[in-house]
């Protein structure tokens, strides 16, 4: 496949109907994106208690064949680090042979799986419109879990994504 020097995005489609949230984590419908370069999530939160704390797992799948489920056991989530590193040598039994630095110290850094977890709201009247881009050009479907995981219900929580090639 060719791939354009010049990346086009394109049109905004909603994955998720803005509905009620609550604290049971709810799927987005999952989308195709094998050809995609970026996903764009576009996020419109309104608030209905001050207690209320959005929170948004996205996930990708790898390019296959059909469609997977939304609990399928194929969904990666990007991953992130806090910034910080510890001098840390390797773990385990070196390879027979090995040629890269063993000493000093690599600077060792704290992967986790990307959870995007707004602060909490702190009146009724709060309204999130927040737009985050990833890239994705070895993904193939991709997907979110949401969830309101303060003491309140969300009131709305609706996504869209555009992706552009």
């Amino acid at each position: 496949m060719q791939v354009s020097p010049v990346a086009t995005p394109g049109e905004a489609i909603t994955i998720r109907t803005d509905a009620i949230l609550t604290g049971t984590l709810v799927a987005t419908s999952v989308q195709k994106i094998e050809k995609a370069r970026y996903v764009t999530l576009w996020i419109n939160m309104d608030a209905a208690a001050t207690t209320d704390t959005p929170q948004i797992i996205p996930l990708f799948a790898p390019i296959q064949g059909t469609t997977p489920a939304t609990t399928d056991d194929v969904w990666y989530s990007p991953n992130e680090s806090d910034g910080s590193n510890a001098a840390q040598l390797p773990g385990g039994t070196g390879l027979s042979g090995a040629d890269y630095t063993l000493t000093p110290e690599f600077a060792m850094i704290k992967m986790r799986p990307l959870l995007l977890r707004w602060e909490s709201i702190d009146a009724t009247t709060d309204e999130f419109r927040i737009k985050m881009t990833f890239r994705c050009e070895d993904a193939g479907f991709f997907q979110c879990h949401c969830a309101d995981v303060g003491s309140g219900t969300l009131a709305n929580l609706e996504l869209k994504m555009s992706v552009t090639v």
